[in-house]
C-alpha cells in the first residue's frame, strides 16, 4: 500500500514574502473534492474572536482577506483536493 504524504497547514496568514510582499490581498479557496470521500480537512477561518468552517461542498468558494489567519485541519481519512488563488494589489502601506 501506498502512503501518500499530507500536508498540514497550521494557523497562517498568505501574505506573502520578497518581491510581492504586502501584495496578496485576497485568498479564494475552490473545494473540488465531494464532502463524504474524506474526515477532517476542514478550512477554518479565524474572523476577529470567532473561527468560522468553510463549506466542504464540491464547488464551494470561499474568498477571504489574505491578511486573516486560517487553517486546514488533519485529514484523518481519504483525499482533499483544492484550488487557492490570490488576487494581488498594490502593496499594504
Amino acid at each position: 500500500m501506498m502512503q501518500q504524504k499530507v500536508a498540514i497547514f497550521g494557523w497562517h496568514s498568505d501574505i506573502s514574502h520578497g518581491r510581492v510582499a504586502g501584495k496578496r490581498k485576497l485568498a479564494l479557496v475552490l473545494q473540488l473534492t465531494y464532502p463524504n470521500t474524506y474526515d477532517g480537512g476542514d478550512l477554518k477561518i479565524m474572523s476577529g474572536a470567532h473561527i468560522l468552517s468553510a463549506s466542504r461542498a464540491q464547488g464551494s468558494i470561499s474568498v477571504f482577506p489574505s491578511i486573516v489567519l486560517h487553517q486546514v485541519t488533519p485529514i484523518k481519512r481519504g483525499i482533499r483536493r483544492s484550488l487557492t488563488v490570490w488576487a494581488h494589489g498594490p502593496a499594504f502601506r
